[in-house]
């Protein structure tokens, strides 16, 4: 099995801690949830922000970007399921949903 890769395992973290809700996080945020050093998140941000995977607004949060929505539109066509799970999370595909999500935690 392949070496995990701690600037791999970052960029996943922020991506996940920005999908979780539509308020954003601060850098501060962002370095608290990832345990690392605000400086070392600077230079994490700095590249997403530069490839457009997140934006950084003028009240200093950072959301998810515009470079995430066309894998977003494949992954939606690719696992409509899923998709469809996450209006409600009740019934067969919730409880796939949840299957799958905790499948993919693995990894």
């Amino acid at each position: 099995m392949p070496r995990p890769s701690p600037q791999t395992d970052r960029v996943v973290a922020v991506i996940e801690l920005l999908s979780s809700g539509d308020e954003g996080a601060t850098m501060t945020e962002i370095a608290r949830h990832l345990s690392i050093n605000p400086a070392t998140c600077v230079h994490v941000m700095a590249a997403l922000t530069s490839a457009g995977v997140v934006v950084r607004e003028p009240d200093r949060r950072y959301h998810l970007g515009p470079a995430l929505a066309l894998p977003g539109r494949l992954a939606e066509r690719r696992y409509p399921l899923l998709v469809a799970g996450a209006v409600g999370d009740g019934g067969a595909v919730g409880a796939l949903r949840r299957r799958l999500l905790r499948l993919r935690s693995r990894w």
